[in-house]
């Protein structure tokens, strides 16, 4: 049954393409935000961009932001997993990663020209790039666990994307 929740369809399924303006096909009736960089607007209607909301709440633990985006955790991982938006949020990430690095940053930065205690550490930290990720050794050897399962996953993904796109073009298989 129905229960007026803009987030799921008629028999109660979340919204997952239909939430956004660029994929949903029936016209957008549920379109709620852009996959774009940027807010967007379409016949006087506006759509912010989820991205920039994303990136803007500064939250690496994503529980606040589905809340008050989404539909709560359970919608927000239904979304996460889903193969139309995996390399979409993995950009996101990434942009905040850098987003909360540079922030503290510009903290540490203001500490180190203080005269306290902890001017010495945040100047020893500065003059270190302690902020620069380690590089990535495990190109070197045998590759992790988490590794083999990541490539696992994306091989996954790509055979199942060419069989939907196969059988949308040729037809159902017998």
């Amino acid at each position: 049954m129905y229960d007026g929740n803009r987030f799921k369809n008629a028999i109660g399924q979340h919204l997952l393409k239909p939430i956004f303006f660029e994929l949903d096909e029936a016209g957008r009736p549920n379109a709620l935000y852009s996959l774009k960089d940027h807010d967007c607007v379409f016949e006087g209607r506006p759509y912010p961009s989820l991205r920039k909301l994303y990136v803007e709440m500064e939250d690496p633990t994503e529980y606040n932001f589905a809340s008050v985006y989404l539909d709560g955790w359970v919608h927000w991982k239904k979304l996460s997993n889903a193969s139309f938006f995996c390399d979409l949020l993995k950009e996101w990430r990434e942009e905040l990663e850098v987003r909360l690095r540079a922030k503290g940053l510009v903290g540490i930065r203001q500490v180190a020209s203080t005269a306290g205690k902890e001017a010495f550490q945040a100047q020893k930290y500065l003059a270190q790039a302690g902020w620069k990720l380690p590089e990535d050794k495990s190109s070197v050897g045998r590759p992790t666990k988490e590794r083999v399962a990541q490539e696992a996953e994306k091989m996954f993904k790509q055979k199942t994307d060419f069989d939907l796109d196969y059988e949308r073009i040729m037809g159902p298989t017998q």
